[in-house]
């Protein structure tokens, strides 16, 4: 088990050797999983995506703080000249605590201190306290109001989760593809530069055919033109895969000029999928389709906020407070300038919607409409889901099917092949016939190597389809 980038990749084979030196020549052996391991450590898409989770993250903190008691410190200081110009210096400061409540209404505590000394007046000392409590009976009242604003946020948070996991999906996706496009490539040169070699062996027995009378000196022709061009598919081969080797080198975020070798072996083997337990999965694990349904959470939440705005405004304020001060003038005795008996206070606050105006009207349409819209492509998201799944799983098997074919196929090549240089040094065939069937060879061979990675591509479009990359590769997401 490795951890990389926030994740955790548990495999077999991580890596076979370490990409410190990529100008050394020596090739970097990666399997597939090596591969994934790499990506996920060193990808540029998703060091993006993990720094944008630590504001994401930040902001779920604050939104939580709604009900944590904040305090808020104020002062002053300064200097004042009074009408009978006396000069005094007064000081003051003002600490405020202020919670939120869940039925939407908040409770403050102040406690305020003030002194003063002046040239004539002497010190003067005063503090008080104070608690407010402030609760809306109508408009922003209730616990539902009261807590959007945090379900809000861990619901986006939800959904910034499950586009991470998308994300990392995808490149893990991209990953492979690109790993085994180069796979692909290289079997490819493979296969040309067997046939190179073919064709030049077979211009050797040709020439000794030809010395000992067996065939024209003109039927050499052919295969010298079958070697020239045979040459050039082995140009050809290389380049597809030099820039199948840069890709994948970018997507690993490698120097472009790192030899890779692919270690992974290009062995499929048949996977069964039922179609309606393939439905099942896409619905519990795509990340689009969870994140639709949280939409629609979020839709109901901004509706109920958007018709809450509408009603009057009555909040009931509730209030109690005591102050006291002393002052001591020029030396004498300390007597009391406030007696510091409590005050209270209750009031009630309304106000109603501005009229004239259809603002609020149009946020609470909005919101309606967002809503409808949410439940419209939740409809539409079902239907793709199940058609991408259908499509998806149909591929898997005809993949399969065309797989079969194409190893036949390349072993009748090979036997017709096999058949035909028999007959031609007997003589029962012509050089131009022994070519088409080595070319034929070559095709088939291409051919088996392309179904192989259709259908391994098809099996990892199939992950993707049922949202279960992530568990195929057994990668741990740690948002």
């Amino acid at each position: 088990m490795a951890v990389v980038a926030g994740l955790t990749l548990v495999s077999g084979q991580v890596c076979a050797q370490s990409p410190n030196d990529p100008g050394s020549g020596t090739p970097l052996v990666l399997t597939l999983p090596a591969a994934v391991a790499l990506a996920l450590r060193d990808n540029l898409t998703l060091r993006s995506t993990y720094l944008d989770r630590i504001v994401q993250r930040l902001s779920l903190e604050v939104a939580e703080e709604a009900f944590t008691p904040k305090l808020d410190i104020g002062g002053r200081a300064g200097f004042q000249r009074s009408q009978e110009g006396e000069d005094q210096v007064v000081v003051g400061t003002t600490p405020t605590v202020t919670v939120g409540l869940p039925t939407g209404g908040d409770l403050s505590f102040v406690w305020s201190a003030d002194a003063a000394d002046g040239d004539n007046s002497g010190r003067r000392f005063s503090s008080g306290t104070g608690i407010t409590l402030t609760q809306p009976l109508l408009r922003g009242a209730g616990t539902g109001i009261g807590r959007a604003p945090v379900r809000r946020a861990r619901i986006g948070e939800r959904i910034n989760i499950l586009g991470l996991k998308d994300t990392v999906a995808a490149t893990v996706t991209t990953v492979i593809s690109g790993y085994r496009t180069y796979q692909q490539a290289i079997r490819q040169v493979e296969i040309a530069r067997r046939g190179l070699e073919e064709a030049r062996k077979q211009f050797e027995i040709n020439r000794q055919l030809i010395e000992s009378g067996r065939m024209a000196s003109l039927e050499n022709v052919q295969t010298e033109q079958r070697i020239a061009t045979q040459e050039l598919s082995v140009i050809a081969a290389e380049g597809d895969a030099a820039e199948a080797r840069i890709a994948l080198a970018t997507l690993l975020n490698l120097d472009v000029d790192t030899p890779i070798e692919p270690a992974e072996p290009i062995e499929p083997r048949q996977v069964t999928v039922s179609l309606e337990n393939a439905y099942e999965t896409a619905f519990d694990n795509r990340a689009d389709w969870q994140s639709n349904l949280l939409q629609i959470e979020l839709s109901d939440i901004d509706l109920m906020i958007a018709r809450n705005d509408r009603l009057p405004q009555v909040d009931v304020e509730l209030g109690a407070g005591r102050r006291s001060g002393v002052e001591d003038n020029l030396g004498s005795a300390v007597r009391g300038a406030v007696d510091g008996r409590p005050e209270w206070s209750a009031s009630v606050v309304f106000a109603v919607p501005t009229i004239g105006t259809k603002s609020l009207v149009l946020n609470e349409t909005a919101a309606r409409v967002a809503r409808q819209k949410a439940e419209l492509n939740n409809q539409l998201l079902t239907s793709q889901i199940r058609s991408d799944v259908r499509n998806a799983v149909r591929d898997v098997e005809m993949s399969w099917r065309r797989l079969q074919l194409a190893i036949r196929a390349r072993e009748l090549a090979a036997q017709q092949l096999a058949i035909e240089k028999e007959k031609l040094q007997a003589g029962r065939t012509s050089n131009f016939q022994l070519l088409t069937f080595e070319q034929t060879m070559i095709d088939a061979a291409n051919a088996e190597v392309s179904a192989n990675i259709a259908y391994e591509n098809a099996l990892t479009t199939l992950d993707q389809t049922l949202g279960t990359t992530l568990e195929t590769w057994q990668i741990e997401l740690r948002p």
